[in-house]
This record gives structure tokens, C-alpha cells and sequence, in this order.
């Protein structure tokens, strides 16, 4: 019975539901490459290729996520404070990625300063996407 339930809420997520979770999941994998790299061992044991690429891919589909809604024009007042947030999240991922790409091209003089902001900055837009979902996700919202 409990099943079904949970089945019942999939068909509560939109287009735009499916974009933001497709989006969660990518970042999570993207947060999660460079730890089991480090997990394995030594700095280069797994290759850091995929976590540049999804990356730039979460970036793309967090953009088509964000655009759907304010393409639509007809946002509820409920959702004003999450998506206040969702768009704070949404110039620190932009900025997360330009700060990715002078880490990976850039030269090692400020490198472990960079890490360090990289780092930061990965916790603020997780933080800001936990509280996107929790003010605006219905899907959420239908399991409690």
C-alpha cells in the first residue's frame, strides 16, 4: 500500500518538478566525483573529466529549469521565497563554474585558496537548493 502511495506522488511532478530534480541529481554526482577520488586514495586515482563535464551540464539544465517558470510569468506569491533563494543558488552555480574552470586551467599559485572557495561556495548552493525544495517542491510537500 505504502508503494502505491509514493507512485501516486510521481504524478505530481511538472515538467519544470522533473527538470529541478533531473538537476539534483546531476549536482550530486558532481559533489560526489572528487570525494571518491579522494576516497581512492590519491588526488588523481579517478579521473576528474566527469565531474568537469557534469559540471557544466547542471549548470545548463539548473538555466532551463529556472527559465520554464519565468518564461511562464504566472508565479504564486507562496513561491517567492524559494525562488528567491533558487536564484541566489542559481549565480553561485554560475559562479561555481567559473571558479571550476580557473582551477582547472589556471596555474597552482592560489590553488588550495581556490579549492577552499570551491568548496564553500558548493556548501552555500547546496544549502540554498535544501531550502529551494523545501519552500517550493509540491512533490515534497505531497510526502509529508
Amino acid at each position: 500500500m505504502r508503494t502505491f502511495q509514493f507512485a501516486s506522488h510521481l504524478f505530481l511532478i511538472s515538467p519544470t518538478s522533473l527538470w529541478g530534480w533531473i538537476s539534483v541529481a546531476v549536482i550530486a554526482a558532481v559533489i560526489a566525483i572528487p570525494f571518491l577520488s579522494l576516497r581512492a586514495g590519491r588526488p588523481s586515482a579517478l579521473p576528474l573529466w566527469p565531474h568537469y563535464w557534469l559540471g557544466q551540464l547542471a549548470t545548463v539544465i539548473s538555466l532551463w529549469h529556472a527559465w520554464i517558470p519565468m518564461k511562464a510569468g504566472h508565479i504564486p506569491h507562496s513561491a517567492f521565497n524559494g525562488l528567491w533563494l533558487a536564484t541566489i543558488a542559481l549565480g553561485l552555480l554560475l559562479l561555481q563554474l567559473l571558479l571550476g574552470l580557473v582551477l582547472r586551467y589556471g596555474g597552482p599559485r592560489y590553488f588550495a585558496y581556490l579549492r577552499q572557495t570551491h568548496f564553500a561556495l558548493m556548501l552555500g548552493i547546496v544549502a540554498l537548493i535544501a531550502a529551494h525544495l523545501w519552500f517550493n517542491s509540491r512533490f515534497l510537500h505531497s510526502l509529508f
